[in-house]
């Protein structure tokens, strides 16, 4: 009898923290950002393409929000990400841009509303969750190479889907693992160059519910 009692105690215990308090929150992660391969062309000349791919690199997002009921929270995020890109293929031929002492850094910057639904239902001491982002993302690529630099940047509508996984230490903190996907509605354009971009991210981070 003591036991089940005490088992019955602890999915009561579990449950009390499955869902966090409602109101504003804070949130912020951080982890890897991985740039799928980009497609470049010369507006100018649809000839003239080729493609570009990208090292490991690492993303890191800040949120404020607002938990309207143990199901459902909006936010607003600002998040940035960047990488070197790799090299470069053009017309079949490809060459890894070390090799010519070339260097080309890319980094996203987005501004995005968030809405999230957490699935607290099944009162377990982890919550899935599921997001979907829409507002502005804003691209910067600063090329280098012995004698020569420059730097392109261009704004576009940007949109992103999450999901994850997040586990409530208590009524107002909670850790969480997730994965991002982001894209842009258009190609960022300067110059008559035009590049392609997606990317995906797998973050771990923490929010705090007032």
């Amino acid at each position: 009898m003591k036991k089940t009692l005490l088992w019955v105690a602890s999915i009561l215990a579990f449950s009390s923290v499955s869902a966090l308090a409602e109101g504003p929150y804070v949130a912020g992660n951080l982890g890897l950002g991985i740039y799928h391969d980009s497609d470049i062309s010369d507006s100018n000349n649809s000839s003239n393409n080729a493609s570009a791919a990208y090292d490991m690199g690492y993303g890191v997002d800040v949120a404020v929000g607002y938990s309207f009921n143990q199901n459902f929270r909006v936010e607003a995020e600002f998040g940035y990400k960047t990488t070197d890109v790799d090299k470069i293929e053009e017309n079949g031929v490809s060459f890894t841009l070390d090799t010519f002492d070339v260097t080309a850094t890319t980094s996203v910057m987005s501004y995005m509303l968030n809405g999230y639904y957490d699935f607290t239902q099944a009162n377990l001491p982890i919550v899935p969750y599921v997001g979907l982002g829409l507002g502005f993302v804003s691209g910067e690529m600063e090329y280098s190479e012995p004698g020569y630099s420059e730097t392109k940047d261009d704004s576009t509508f940007g949109y992103q889907v999450m999901l994850g996984i997040s586990f409530p230490v208590n009524k107002n903190f909670s850790v969480n693992a997730g994965y991002k996907y982001q894209g842009a509605a258009s190609d960022f354009e300067k110059d008559d160059t035009k590049i392609s971009y997606s990317s995906s991210s797998f973050l771990l981070g923490a929010r705090y519910n007032f």
